[in-house]
């Protein structure tokens, strides 16, 4: 039974105010936040701020001379297998540290994840732990875990995390989230999640020792707080609680502070969280001047807006129908997830290939659908939407194949690549088709 967000937090004292600017203020000399982001929405908490889907030296050289206080690299490695996720991992961390060097800079590693539990975990914060203790002889002090993302109804409470709206929150562990194919899991409570992934993901480790900063503590009792923080150690798990903007910049002074020490947890987080650490104050979504700025061509023509729906979650299925319903001469193009609408198809939907091979036979292959939304593009908005059918396969490897050879079949750059300019900068500028982006997150 849904529980309202007053019921949840009504024993709770509300906490100090933190001002984004004294969160930027304490940022470190000479330090950059290297956020990987594990699935294309993570830099939806932030804005101006270097993108890179490449992580070449030369792509992260660029990255760090832009003179932001972070920077996101898309590895996208939710949708990657454990091994590949791994080694994706310890390139960025390996890369970053040694432009890092040549340029007078510290890279700090944070590992972006799923608001709703999803994701590599432990493998990409243990990976990023060996890189950084390997290049320095120091380990990163722990894990600080704060998956957290209030603004769309993710928060922590007693350790417990919910996922909600208005209407209320249920513990996640009771959602459709947890049901995932792939990343699914038992417990809502934050804890005994850490040990649950352990057990699966690395059942031949000893599990770690996992403390809660709870939410009286958090904004209340700022000595207890920097303690918490300043406690963690290698083998450590800080679980932290957070249920609005303000406990997650508590949150990022205490880490701050800790740093300031020379205490350094690696990080492992929801959408917002980078966004306190780097003092940035939350922006409001770009308004119509805006969009019409980054979307005007050299020309003075201003082309529509792609609207990309990728997961198959209910929520995401009800939003499409929102949209549709609203906006009903909308053009939709679909990337067929299934051969089942396929006649005399002879492989099962789970089957393995069989998805991205149906979506691939059936005549609207890869460039012909992006010519077919280029020339849509030219005058009206589009919608670009997978099929709301979920293949999977037997078990979570399989299931996870799938997803990686249909990511496989869709994920070519396409021609022209259009980069988002800046803020102030009049039009965006054309790049070449190769399979990276430099660019400024713009929320």
């Amino acid at each position: 039974m849904p529980v309202q967000l007053a019921e949840l937090l009504a024993d709770v004292p509300d906490g100090p105010r933190v001002d984004a600017a004294a969160l930027r203020a304490a940022g470190a000399d000479g330090e950059i936040l290297v956020v990987l982001d594990d699935d294309p929405t993570g830099t939806q908490s932030v804005a101006d701020l270097p993108v890179l889907l490449e992580w070449t030296e030369p792509d992260l050289q660029w990255a760090f001379e832009q003179g932001a206080p972070a920077c996101y690299v898309m590895t996208n490695s939710r949708s990657l297998a454990p091994e590949a996720a791994a080694a994706v991992n310890r390139e960025v961390a390996q890369r970053a540290l040694a432009v890092g060097a040549r340029l007078g800079l510290r890279p700090r590693f944070v590992s972006r994840s799923d608001s709703t539990l999803r994701g590599h975990f432990p493998l990409e914060t243990q990976v990023l732990a060996q890189v950084v203790g390997a290049d320095t002889a120091h380990p990163p002090d722990g894990v600080l875990l704060v998956p957290a993302f209030p603004d769309a109804g993710r928060i922590t409470v007693s350790g417990v995390h919910y996922a909600g709206d208005r209407s209320g929150y249920l513990p996640v562990g009771q959602t459709e989230y947890a049901a995932d194919n792939t990343f699914g899991y038992r417990s809502s409570q934050l804890r005994e999640w850490v040990l649950e992934r352990y057990a699966v993901a690395a059942p031949q480790q000893d599990p770690p020792e996992v403390e809660l900063l709870d939410l009286p503590t958090l904004r209340t009792d700022p000595e207890a707080t920097a303690a918490a923080v300043l406690g963690l150690r290698p083998g450590r798990v800080l679980v932290a609680d957070s249920a609005d903007e303000n406990d997650l910049r508590l949150l990022a002074a205490a880490v701050l502070a800790a740093a300031a020490a020379g205490v350094r947890p690696l990080i492992r987080c929801g959408p917002p969280l980078p966004r306190a650490l780097i003092g940035q104050p939350r922006r409001e979504p770009l308004s119509g001047n805006e969009l019409r700025q980054l979307t005007t061509s050299d020309s003075g023509r201003a082309g529509g807006g792609l609207i990309v729906v990728g997961s198959h979650v209910g929520r995401t299925t009800e939003q499409l129908a929102a949209l549709l319903r609203r906006h009903g001469g909308l053009p939709v193009v679909e990337l067929p997830a299934t051969p089942a609408s396929r006649p005399n198809s002879a492989q099962p939907a789970s089957s393995p290939g069989a998805a991205d091979r149906a979506a691939l036979d059936d005549g609207r292959s890869v460039d012909a659908l992006a010519n077919q939304l280029a020339a849509i593009l030219t005058d009206s908005d589009a919608v670009l939407a997978t099929s709301r059918v979920v293949v999977t396969g037997d078990d979570p490897q399989q299931s996870l194949a799938i997803s990686v050879r249909c990511r496989g079949g869709w994920s070519r750059p396409c021609t022209p690549c259009w980069n988002a300019s800046p803020r102030g900068s009049s039009s965006p500028r054309a790049v070449s088709p190769r399979p990276t982006w430099r660019g400024t997150a713009s929320r």
